[in-house]
């Protein structure tokens, strides 16, 4: 069955070459993998039915390490893999390095026949396996001489994969739905997810394809499906299994910025890094009410938009998408304000009131955990809903687009920098006289230039490092003075008490006299002019 008509129009990007018959059994990996909510799976089912026949086959992978782990180290993963069933059954062993999170990955593969179901390493002969499995010992461990490290399983995963090939897009693409789960340590999680493999053609055809089984073109919100482009892959969430930490972790940290290249291009890597880091912690935020979660995606998105302001690159970006950054920030600001005032701020205050108002801050505690837990509701369900995985794939699809040639970014990059801390210094030497708005977006600055000086060290100079470490300083007591400014307003709607109110306006105002006394200092020195 052919593709629908409108999907069938080709694109002009760099195209990843068809495998060819009898080649070596080392290749790239090129997939994107989305978790797929119960609701949406007959919906899913239908719509790749209409581009091909479904093939159905169970599938039952081990996963195998050395007891230290190496391989996880490494971020690989080797599995034993029973294809069918019965007299259909087939072995094949599968050997994959760089296992990262990203949603759209791009890997190594070697897979070679398992004889009899068992592990055969000498058939990864010209891999980096055996490498990988003489890597420097850690501390604890022996050097490794002579033959290769034992190995042991690990994890299991068990799961029915209905494949459908597609064409569409001017590519051929491996549509596969896994449903099963991941086993460990009499642990087990389940796999719900869509995974688009590459087979031939551009690498933008798996996220195309992702939004076009998504319904983003679809005029009615009951069209549309919720394919959240996570990375994690299984290997990933195997490993976390095994060592008793269900779920997501949070993404590493990206390298920084390569200003080599042109503002496109460096733009669309910032988004594309930061969007691993905060799809990460926004589908952990889903199942889990750990204030982790919220302030790594906070972070990250934070990210995004400080680099685009530092790049001068907004223009370059979809109005949609930059409209749903700041919208989506916006959404886990305020669950991060009742995580941060039932957290931080009411234990506090109700130590300093001391035993007369134990009883007045207890009840307060109990209405803002009502409103802390209301808030994490609404989010979760926002996080449920289709729209937040079109924001992700449109975003995702953006950042992997081609971007424009242009001069290299890092002369332009260092100028912004340079006149970013210019202008917080100018902001510091008299934040006393400015107004609360003002100090707040001179606070939003002093995160913009710290995150630059993270993200572009080859434009930050040679201070870079000391003036992070300041503006950190600098940032922990205006947050504090920003949890104190805010806890007032939302203790106001909690409680009517004027004493309570008296005790935070004493609090906060030794936390906006520190706030001073830290600008005062930074606005002498952040870029070593005089003022």
């Amino acid at each position: 069955m052919s593709a629908p008509a409108r999907v069938q129009r080709k694109r002009g990007h760099a195209a990843v070459p068809a495998p060819l018959a009898g080649q070596a059994p080392a290749a790239q990996e090129v997939e994107l993998k989305c978790t797929v909510r119960s609701a949406d799976i007959a919906a899913l089912r239908a719509r790749l039915d209409a581009y091909a026949l479904p093939r159905r086959n169970p599938i039952d992978n081990i996963y195998y390490d050395t007891p230290q782990l190496h391989l996880a180290r490494a971020r690989a993963a080797l599995r034993l893999r029973a294809v069918g069933a019965g007299n259909r059954r087939r072995w094949l062993q599968t050997f994959k390095t760089d296992d990262g999170d990203a949603a759209l990955s791009v890997r190594g593969e070697w897979e070679t026949a398992a004889p009899k179901g068992r592990l055969d390493l000498a058939r990864f002969a010209g891999s980096p396996l055996e490498r990988v499995l003489r890597a420097a010992p850690g501390p604890q461990e022996p050097a490794r001489t002579g033959a290769l490290p034992a190995l042991k399983a690990v994890f299991r995963t068990q799961f029915v994969r209905t494949a459908w090939t597609v064409r569409a897009y001017g590519a051929q693409i491996e549509a596969a739905l896994d449903i099963g789960q991941i086993t460990a340590g009499g642990r087990s999680e389940l796999i719900q997810e869509l995974e688009l493999e590459l087979q031939a053609g551009p690498a933008s055809a798996v996220v195309e394809l992702a939004l076009d089984l998504a319904g983003a073109d679809a005029t009615h919100p009951g069209a549309r499906l919720s394919l959240v482009p996570y990375g994690a892959s299984k290997a990933a969430r195997g490993y976390a299994l095994a060592n008793g930490a269900a779920g997501a972790t949070q993404a590493p940290e990206r390298p920084p910025l390569d200003l080599q290249d042109s503002v496109g291009a460096v733009a669309r890597h910032l988004v594309g890094a930061q969007l691993t880091r905060f799809l990460a912690n926004a589908c952990s935020a889903a199942t889990s009410a750990d204030p982790r979660w919220v302030h790594g995606a906070r972070v990250a998105l934070r990210r995004i938009r400080a680099g685009l302001e530092l790049l001068r690159a907004q223009s370059q970006v979809p109005e949609q998408l930059r409209l749903e950054l700041r919208a989506w920030a916006r959404s886990f600001g305020r669950v991060r304000d009742w995580d941060v005032l039932c957290a931080d701020v009411l234990p506090l205050l109700a130590e300093q009131g001391g035993k007369g108002a134990a009883g007045a801050w207890s009840r307060i505690n109990s209405a803002a955990q009502v409103r802390r837990s209301a808030a994490w509701a609404r989010l979760q369900a926002q996080l449920d809903d289709p729209q937040f995985a079109l924001f992700a794939l449109r975003a995702l699809h953006w950042s992997t687009s081609p971007a424009k040639a242009g001069k290299p970014v890092l002369d332009a990059a260092a100028k912004s920098l340079r006149l970013a801390q210019v202008r917080l210094e100018k902001s510091l030497q008299r934040f006393a006289r400015l107004s609360a708005e003002r100090q707040h977006k001179a606070r939003i600055l002093g995160k913009t230039v710290r995150y630059g000086l993270e993200m572009m060290p080859a434009a930050a100079g040679k201070k870079a490092t000391a003036r992070r470490r300041a503006l950190m300083k600098f940032q922990t007591v205006a947050g504090n003075a920003r949890d104190a400014r805010l806890a007032l307003t939302l203790i106001a709607g909690l409680s009517r008490s004027t004493a309570l109110r008296a005790q935070i306006q004493v609090w906060l105002a030794q936390q906006e006299q520190a706030v001073l006394d830290e600008a005062r200092a930074l606005g002498r020195g952040l870029t070593g002019k005089k003022a």
